[in-house]
Formats: structure tokens, C-alpha cells, sequence
């Protein structure tokens, strides 16, 4: 189909182009006879599913296929031929249906179906003696009706309509047949005549009529479900030929395809809280004359004794949960009671088994940990890495000592959050309530629904009030504790999560920890739910001091908190620190996921490669805390950048660190200081760059970026998107209005905005003024120009880098008109001293007047210097973090450079921290 016929869907429209246009495709075709071939295209390229007549899905109309292809035959024998071959192929077709279960004989052709298939086939043969169509489908449907003893007046609607419901049931006996008619019956008087007008609506006359494919699979699963029966199934049936009608309204065409395939599933697994009938579904049109029925899994609930109900089932069950630990529940039991007790674990389509899995198994982990069953809890954890009886015994004194579930209604809590909390992840459920939300925020999404739509999510409809506000501030915080423990947030998120939970008390802080700690136990349930696969003894020492550190929020502040966490968790990996710039060292060092020294020492070595304005620039981004810095910036996927351009050779660690300086000054686009506390920064697609960079796909810091952003509950949220090199719409690199540069050499020069001072000295650096840049970063003349750029070797080598880099950078600035304050005093002062030298008669100067002249015009001469070029005046000679201004370096008076401090970062040993005690 993709070579030979790309823009055609149907397989037989397929199949008639291919035999058409290009039939050497298939050489068991020509070598056929030339009389032979047009029989086997007719075969291969017709319209007629004699499953859905003999079924009786199809309407009349379907037989105008076959009415066609025996009416094109001058010859009747040959029209008796052609009809044979059509009807033995068919038959044949379906006998092999089911051979991709097995191959030892037909698994489809039954002695039940194959009584389908023969009455179908007589039925069919009519047509030889020139029977219409809608003789034939009553022939079928009077042989159907006589099988179960019904009676069958073709000229009665009524009677057609009981008939091919009957057929469309798949029922075969006279006890059947009667509870399917009174299922129609039923339905009431105006619904009764709108289901017979469907049922007998043949394509011909009436159109369009409907082809309802797969509605015997459907109607058999409802009435193999006890949940559901044949009833509610009919209501359902009912319910999508209404809404088929109003969707193909005013359609000439004669068949329309209603597929039911979704149903079939829905109706065979259906456990719900509230009625079959009452399921809300799409129908989504698929194709011009084609639809399919979508069911919504999510049923609303409002009815205050089911909710009731419900409520006490669920706390009969956390009551015995909660047992004696000698007679505790079983875990069939268990895993058997809760998908009845908490009805949106059937939300899940099996499309969507990862999420379900990673809920039950958070559910089977809580179970586990209240049972004290370890065994169980580590049984599929490879033996070498086991959860061992020490962290054990710490879990289960936490959960004694602070979470405290001591009530079956707090345990029903918290299996309820466990059951609920993938729903916002769950792209169907979250895109029929709310659209503005995306994947990265689906804790947002999820509160969003429960507040404005808690019915259709009704355990958490059935909730006392402290547990619903609860679960909604667990949500609202949109705290990821992946992020956490990865340095990806920032100290406004730990604000946030002590202003909104503080008023929950000490069991709800709880509440909220012990929901991160189960679904982080629950996360491998996809590969296995024996036991938890992801809590082994490794992964519960990378979590502990995360847990620890947010214990730690309900007694001491948000920043707090979170500099302790930076602190012990950064000392895990650096072997060495630079004191200004130790945080955001630390930072670095979550972001790489770094453990140990040896894994940090690269990270360490890369930042060390920056130039000291760089770092400076990087320390600040990286340090601000939304709360005393603002604005904080959470930046996701920046630990797959790093990770990512570690393994690429073409790129490394020291040039990542250069782009997330290029990100910064692309952020600085759309904020302005103290507008925002959180600012969201997504690195996904520079993490795809920083994985494809190199030699064929261009240089990685070649890239251009561009960005878009948007507000999402009261933080800006920026997208960067990625440029690359030889890409429609790529920039060189270099433009100084971007604010980076790429020098030949590879090393990146930026601007520092003013609100980006060095860290080191602020102190030393003028008033922020627009337009204005520090001077040992923005060259502005060949005589300045001499420490434009930073190469990617050392900082000693960044300050001998030579005359011109900045232009090659292709560096600008606008110089300042040298007229100001110190220019006009030092035009006075001078004018002064040669009034009073030079007097009103005499003309004749002493060496001491001479001296003292020339001194001031000097001093002059330098002030007007420095205000022309914005010289602070510790630039001047320099100072231990900046460079020295060049042209007076160059004359380098007295060995002066030499007798000043290595203006290198010193670094020392980090003491070692205990692993147990910040």
C-alpha cells in the first residue's frame, strides 16, 4: 500500500489500483488465464463483508455489490460462476480468520457459525432468479427468527426489527430471544419506534442506513457481563444510532460504517460505580462514509447513596488492611478488591498499561509497607541489590512514628491518591476536561478536574472535606521530587510547598511525603508487579537525604531547606569548591546526577574551563532562589543536556555549560526582574541538539536559539527551541545583538546585563545604567580589547588572550561622548592653574609650577579616560577577580602584574559529611 497506492485507504480500493495499474506485482496473478482474471479481480476488489450480512450488521443496501457484479454477466451460467467463486473465496477468507492464533485447523468455523454461514449462503442464491436485495435480507432474517422461534412478518417493521436485533444479539434459542425482546420493549414507547426506524432503515429507500460492525461482539459481551446485561446494552446501541444519524444527516450516500470495536472491550472489562447506559462516548469520524465509537471510561457519579456506598466499602476494606499483622490480608485479595473499591483504576484503555501498572503497583507498595511484608516488597530485586533489613526498619519506623496512618479514613486517603494521581497524565481523560494544561503539568491538570469535575472521579468525590483539600494542595504544589533530588528546582518551589501544606498540619505534611515516597516504589510497575523493582537499596540512598531535607521544611524556611539539601548533597561528589561559587557548583553536580568525587571531578574541570565572567554569569542564573534572588529558574531536562553532551565527544561538558549561558540570555527576552518568583526554562530540545551535535550535523554552540513563553499558574514558563546549523532560518553565530559570541577559537564571549554583576566584588561595579556593560567583559577599543574573548583552556590562558580577539568576535559597543563631569572640571582646573601661573604680565614659569601643571593635566587627561570608556577605578591596575585595564597593564610600571595575587579561584577540601546527619 505505502509503494503502490499511498493515498488510498480502503484494502480492496487498494487492491483494484494495484491489479489495474501494476499487476506484474503479483505473478501468481498473471499467470493466470486472461479469462480467469477478471473473475479474480472481482474477488479481490468488491465491497460485499459477507461476515457483517451473515450477522446481519450490514443493511440491504450492502447486496447491491452483488447485485451489480451478477447483472454485468450476459451468460446466466457465467453470472452463477462468477457468484460462486465470490462466495467460496469469502467463505474460505473467513475460515482462515483466526490463523494468527493458530494454524491447526479453522478456529473460526464452528458448527454455530458455520448454520450462520449457510443461511446467509441460500439466502444469497435467490439472487440467481433475479431477487432483490430487500427480498434476500428478509429471507435471512426469516430464517434467523425461525431458528429461535420468533414469529416474522416481513410487511411489519416491528417484526424486522425484533428480527435482526435478535440476529445482531447472536441468539439462537427461545429463552434468549424472548429477553431480547423485551429489552427492546423497554426501552419506552418513542425510544422503542426510534430503534425500530434504525433498525429497518435498508439504504435503498431510507439513507443513509447504518453498517453496525462488531454490534453482535458488543451486544455478547454486555450480556456475558452481570454488570451490564442486554438491556443497558440496547440504550447504548440506541444512544450511537442517534448519534450517527446527527453526525450523517442529509448524506446521500447509501452505507455508513459504525465500528464498535472500542465497546466490545469496554462492555468485556466493565466494572464501574454507576450505570452501563449512562457511558458518555465520542463518535469520531474516521473517513467520509466511516465513524468509530470512542467510549469515556470516565463515568460521573453524583448520586449521594452510590457515593455512600462506595465510601463504606472502601473503609471496610482499609479496616481490614489495617488488621492484625498475623491474620493480614492476602495480596490476591487484595489486588482482587481494589479494582472494584476504586473504579478509576478501569479508566486506563489498553493503550495505557504503563500508567495503570505504575498505579497498582504504588497500591500493592502501600500494602506491602502497612503489612511489614519485606520479603514481598523486595522478591524481584536482583539479590545484589536488595533493599536491606536496616533501611527496612528505618521505612517502617517513619511511617510509625510520622506518617501515621491510625484511622482506616486516612488509609482510604491515601490508596485513593495512589489510585488517582497518573489521571493527569492520562492524555484522554485530561484533554476532555481541560486543554491548557500540558504533560509537564499534569499534578496542575489533575487538581483542576477534582475542583471543577469531581464526580466523574468518585473516590475522591466520596472524600470527607480535609481529605479532598488535602489531595488538591498535593496537587497545586506541583512539586516533582525528581526535580527535587536533581537540582532542577528551586528554593520558591519548597515556599510553595510550606505555604500551601503548613495549614494541613504535621499528618498532612506527612501525607504529602509518604505519596512521593509510593510512587516512586510503584514507578518499575510496568516491568513486573512482583515486588518493587525500583526501590532498591541504591535507589532508597538517593532518595533518603531528598525525604530528610523535606522533613526538615516544616521547621526550618523554604530557603533554608533547600541550601541544607545543596549543601549535603553537592559535599556527596565535589572534591574541591570554589568559595563564591559553591552553589551553584552544587547544583551542577545534582543536575549531572554526579555521587561521587570521581564522577563530579569532570563537571568540576569543565566549569573550571570557563572564563571568570562566565562563571560569574552561570554562578548568578544557577543561585537565584525565587525568594530572596529573584527570579528563581526551574530548568528542565538540563540533566539530559549535560548527560547527553557528556557522551558526545563532539560537544562535551565545558561547551554545555556555554549554552545554558546562551539560554540565559535568550531568557532574559521575556523577563524582567522581580516580575515572576518561578521561572520555568524546558531544555528538552537543546538536549536533543547536545545528543546530535557534530561534525555532519554543525558545531554545537553554532546553534542559534530562539523561544516562546507563557504564563502557567502565576510562573513564566519558557520553551527554547533550537536553531541549528544550515537549518532554514539559522543565524551565524556571533551577532551581537544576541548577546554571545563565538570566537574562531571556540570560546563564547557575553554580555553581562547589568543585572548580572560579577558575584565576587559587586561592590566595584558602577550603578546599573541601560545600555552601559562592564569593560573587562565588552572591549570597546583595540587598546581594551586585549581580554575580549575566554578560550576554553584554563583561566590563566584567558587573560593573555591578544589584541583583536573581541573584533573577531565581532564585539561592538557604542562609545560614550567624553564630555561630562571630569571633562569639563578637568578644562576648568587646567584653565586655572595657567591663570594662576602664567598671571596678567609675566610669561615665565618655575619648575615647580611646570611640575605641578603637568601633573594635574595628567590626572585629567586619566579621569577623562576612564569616564569615556565606564572604568571602575579598581579596574584600573585590577584586582584579584578583574582584569586590568590593558593600556596601562602594557606599560606594566614597576613589575606591578607580577606582584599582585594569582587571581585564580582557590579552591580546598571539602570536609566529608556524614551520611546520616546534615
Amino acid at each position: 500500500k505505502a509503494q503502490q497506492a499511498p493515498n488510498i485507504s480502503e484494502p480492496r480500493e487498494v487492491m483494484k489500483h494495484v491489479l489495474d495499474h501494476c499487476p506484474k506485482v503479483f505473478p501468481s496473478y498473471m499467470r493466470l488465464d486472461e479469462s480467469l482474471r477478471p473473475v479474480v479481480l472481482d474477488c479481490l476488489s468488491h465491497d460485499f463483508n459477507l461476515k457483517q450480512f451473515l450477522d446481519v450488521e450490514s443493511p440491504a443496501a450492502s447486496l447491491t455489490v452483488l447485485k451489480r457484479l451478477m447483472s454485468c454477466q450476459d451468460d446466466p451460467e457465467a453470472s452463477s460462476h462468477r457468484l460462486f467463486v465470490l462466495m467460496a473465496t469469502n467463505f474460505l477468507e473467513l475460515a482462515g480468520s483466526m490463523g494468527g492464533q493458530s494454524q491447526e485447523g479453522s478456529l473460526y468455523m464452528t458448527q454455530h457459525r458455520f448454520k450462520k454461514l449457510h443461511m446467509a449462503t441460500e439466502s444469497i442464491k435467490k439472487m440467481e432468479n433475479d431477487a432483490s436485495e430487500t427480498e434476500v435480507y428478509n429471507e435471512l432474517l426469516e430464517r434467523r427468527a425461525k431458528s429461535c422461534e420468533l414469529t416474522f412478518d416481513k410487511e411489519e417493521a416491528k417484526s424486522r426489527a425484533a428480527a435482526r436485533f435478535v440476529c445482531l444479539a447472536d441468539i439462537s434459542d427461545v429463552l434468549d430471544g424472548t429477553n431480547a425482546i423485551n429489552a427492546l420493549v423497554g426501552l419506552g414507547k418513542d425510544d422503542h419506534a426510534q430503534m425500530i426506524r434504525h433498525l429497518t432503515a435498508d439504504g435503498l429507500e431510507h439513507k443513509p442506513a447504518f453498517a453496525v460492525v462488531d454490534a453482535d461482539e458488543f451486544l455478547q459481551s454486555a450480556r456475558a457481563n452481570a454488570e451490564i446485561g442486554l438491556a443497558q446494552a440496547t440504550r447504548i446501541l440506541l444512544r450511537v444510532y442517534e448519534a450517527a444519524d446527527k453526525e450523517f444527516r442529509n448524506l446521500e450516500s447509501s452505507v455508513v460504517r459504525i465500528c464498535f470495536q472500542n465497546l466490545v472491550t469496554f462492555a468485556r472489562d466493565f466494572m464501574g460505580s454507576a450505570k452501563f447506559q449512562d457511558v458518555p462516548f465520542e463518535l469520531k469520524r474516521t473517513h467520509e462514509l466511516e465513524a468509530v465509537v470512542i467510549p469515556k471510561i470516565w463515568i460521573p457519579v453524583s448520586n449521594l447513596t452510590v457515593l455512600k456506598s462506595l465510601q463504606n466499602n472502601a473503609f471496610r476494606f482499609c479496616f481490614d488492611l489495617r488488621g492484625d499483622k498475623t491474620n493480614k490480608m492476602s495480596e490476591e485479595r487484595f489486588k482482587g478488591s481494589i479494582i472494584r473499591i476504586y473504579p478509576e483504576l478501569g479508566y486506563f484503555g489498553p493503550n495505557d498499561t504503563v500508567l495503570k501498572e505504575q498505579t497498582i503497583c504504588a497500591m500493592l507498595c502501600v500494602y506491602w509497607l502497612q503489612t511489614g511484608q519485606h520479603e514481598a516488597f523486595i522478591r524481584g530485586q536482583p539479590p545484589d541489590e536488595q533493599l536491606s533489613r536496616q533501611s527496612w526498619a528505618w521505612i517502617q519506623d517513619w511511617l510509625q512514628k510520622s506518617v501515621r496512618m491510625a484511622s482506616a479514613e486516612a488509609l482510604d486517603a491515601v490508596m485513593t491518591f495512589m489510585a488517582i494521581h497518573a489521571l493527569g497524565k492520562f492524555e484522554a481523560f485530561r484533554e476532555d476536561f481541560v486543554r491548557n494544561y500540558h504533560r509537564e503539568m499534569h499534578d496542575l491538570a489533575l487538581a483542576h478536574i477534582l475542583q471543577d469535575n469531581p464526580e466523574v472521579v468518585p473516590s475522591f468525590c466520596r472524600l470527607s472535606n480535609k481529605y479532598q483539600y488535602l489531595i488538591l494542595d498535593c496537587l497545586r504544589v506541583d512539586f516533582q521530587f525528581s526535580q527535587f533530588l536533581q537540582g532542577e528546582n528551586t528554593a520558591a518551589n519548597l515556599v510553595m510547598v510550606k505555604e500551601k501544606l503548613y495549614g494541613h498540619g504535621r499528618d498532612g505534611f506527612s501525607f504529602f511525603l509518604f505519596r512521593i515516597f509510593a510512587q516512586m516504589c510503584g514507578k518499575s510497575g510496568p516491568k513486573s508487579l512482583t515486588g518493587s523493582l525500583f526501590m532498591n537499596e541504591n535507589q532508597f540512598k538517593r532518595c533518603t537525604p531528598g525525604l530528610r531535607a523535606l522533613q526538615q521544611l516544616w521547621t526550618l524556611s523554604g530557603a533554608e531547606t533547600y541550601n541544607e539539601f545543596m549543601l549535603l548533597r553537592g559535599s556527596k561528589a565535589m572534591s574541591r569548591f570554589a568559595s563564591p561559587e559553591h552553589q551553584a557548583l552544587s547544583r551542577l553536580l545534582c543536575l549531572f546526577d554526579a555521587y561521587d568525587k570521581e564522577e563530579g571531578s569532570s563537571l568540576c574541570n569543565a566549569f573550571d574551563e570557563l572564563h571568570p565572567e562566565e562563571r560569574g554569569c552561570l554562578t548568578q542564573w544557577l543561585n537565584g532562589d525565587g525568594v530572596v534572588k529573584q527570579p528563581g529558574y526551574i530548568i528542565c531536562d538540563a540533566a539530559q543536556m549535560l548527560k547527553s553532551a557528556k557522551e558526545n565527544r563532539a560537544v562535551g561538558l565545558a561547551s554545555a555549560l556555554r549554552m545554558m549561558l546562551k539560554v540565559r540570555q535568550e531568557c532574559s527576552k521575556h523577563v524582567q526582574e522581580s516580575e515572576f518568583s518561578r521561572v520555568v526554562v524546558h531544555f528538552s530540545k537543546v538536549a536533543e541538539w547536545a545528543k546530535d551535535a557534530g561534525a555532519s550535523s554543525g558545531d554545537f554552540l553554532h546553534a542559534a536559539l530562539s523561544s516562546r513563553s507563557e504564563v502557567q499558574s502565576g510562573a513564566k514558563v519558557i520553551f527554547v527551541n533550537v536553531i541549528r546549523p544550515g537549518s532554514p532560518g539559522a543565524q551565524v553565530p556571533g551577532n551581537a545583538a544576541a548577546g554571545v559570541s563565538v570566537s574562531r577559537t571556540g570560546t563564547t564571549s557575553f554580555h553581562l546585563s547589568d543585572e548580572a554583576p560579577s558575584l565576587s566584588r559587586p561592590s566595584s561595579l558602577p550603578s546599573a545604567t541601560p545600555g552601559r556593560h562592564h569593560p573587562a567583559i565588552m572591549p570597546s577599543s583595540p587598546l581594551l580589547a586585549t581580554s575580549a574573548t575566554a578560550t576554553a583552556t584554563s583561566v590563566s590562558q584567558a587573560t593573555q588572550a591578544t589584541e583583536g580577539v573581541g573584533h573577531e568576535a565581532g564585539v561592538s559597543r557604542r562609545h560614550r561622548l567624553p564630555f561630562g563631569v571630569y571633562s569639563l572640571a578637568s578644562f576648568i582646573a587646567v584653565l586655572l592653574i595657567l591663570a594662576a601661573s602664567l598671571g596678567n604680565t609675566s610669561v615665565v614659569i618655575s619648575w615647580r609650577q611646570l611640575t605641578v601643571s603637568i601633573l594635574v593635566i595628567g590626572l585629567a587627561v586619566l579621569a577623562t579616560y576612564m569616564r569615556c570608556y565606564d572604568i571602575p577605578v579598581d579596574d584600573i591596575f585590577g584586582d584579584d577577580q578583574g582584569p586590568r585595564e590593558p593600556f596601562l597593564a602594557s606599560l606594566d610600571w614597576m613589575n606591578f602584574a607580577n606582584a599582585r595575587s594569582s587571581r585564580e579561584p582557590q579552591y580546598s577540601r571539602l570536609q566529608n559529611s556524614d551520611d546520616d546527619v546534615p
